[in-house]
């Protein structure tokens, strides 16, 4: 497969298209991790709960980890508002500073506010909008630290899209494409890479027929395609008791105006941590 042809653009451009052609797989992923061991953990709550743990002893920091989605939405929301580029600029740095981690360092600067106003206000229109292109977004670089910024937009709507979470969606397509024998909807399901997950050593190599990310056209797709799959999932888990219902359920009165019930920023968070795990 040409690398940079891993994700196609489907037509026509909507969720009800992408949600008609991969609810197959969407069903196995919800029922996989809730049903299956994975290095040792079974069920997304379980995983959820572990996000953020750290090996050296301070434990998950899940309700961290919602409380500054919550934050972040807040004060992303007000700066679109305000219309003010400066603010809004300070506020994107904080946010991809404040959840990127590892040292990161944000370099956002004025002259990309138009550009970042434009994507966000893009993002946006998307819902229920049938022929929506995500064209705009293919300028914007650094998918990785950005798709920080654009969950906090709508964290029901929209998933942080780095490399522990291309991760576990990639080793997740590998093991559902095993099972079924074939590798459906290729052209939908290809989750891209930016780089090794820092805590694979050098013999690591990504799941048979994945590719790295060369364009920005494809890092766009893969983190639109990914946020409209968990969303599916999600849609699948509210509407199953066997799921039961994540912690933030009893936490509503802190997390307004995030639901407590499964959304996709509850996924994300569960995938961060099975992509960071021996997968």
């Amino acid at each position: 497969m040409n690398e940079l042809m891993a994700l196609d653009l489907i037509e026509p451009f909507c969720y009800q298209e992408y949600h008609a052609r991969t609810q197959d797989f969407a069903s196995w992923l919800a029922n996989h991790v809730q049903a299956n061991a994975i290095c040792g953990r079974t069920g997304w709550i379980a995983w959820f709960q572990t996000f953020g743990f750290n090996k050296c002893g301070s434990g998950p920091i899940w309700k961290r980890g919602v409380l500054n989605r919550a934050k972040y939405h807040k004060k992303l929301k007000g700066s679109l508002c305000n219309n003010n580029d400066h603010h809004l600029i300070r506020v994107v740095n904080e946010i991809i500073i404040k959840l990127h981690g590892m040292g990161a360092k944000s370099s956002c600067t004025l002259k990309d506010a138009p550009r970042i106003r434009e994507a966000l206000n893009l993002l946006k229109s998307e819902s229920g909008n049938l022929g929506w292109s995500p064209q705009k977004l293919y300028n914007l670089r650094r998918i990785a630290p950005m798709s920080k910024v654009y969950q906090m937009l709508d964290p029901h709507r929209w998933t942080i899209y780095d490399s522990r979470v291309a991760t576990a969606l990639a080793c997740l397509v590998r093991r559902f494409w095993y099972v079924s024998g074939q590798e459906i909807n290729s052209e939908l399901m290809q989750f891209i890479y930016f780089c090794v997950p820092s805590r694979h050593n050098a013999q690591w190599s990504r799941p048979k027929g994945f590719h790295g990310c060369t364009t920005s056209r494809q890092a766009c797709l893969a983190f639109i395609y990914a946020s409209w799959l968990l969303r599916q999932v999600a849609e699948i888990m509210r509407s199953d008791s066997k799921y039961g219902v994540p912690p933030t359920i009893n936490m509503q009165y802190a997390i307004q105006p995030l639901d407590g019930n499964w959304q996709v920023y509850h996924l994300e968070m569960a995938l961060w941590m099975l992509g960071d795990s021996e997968f």
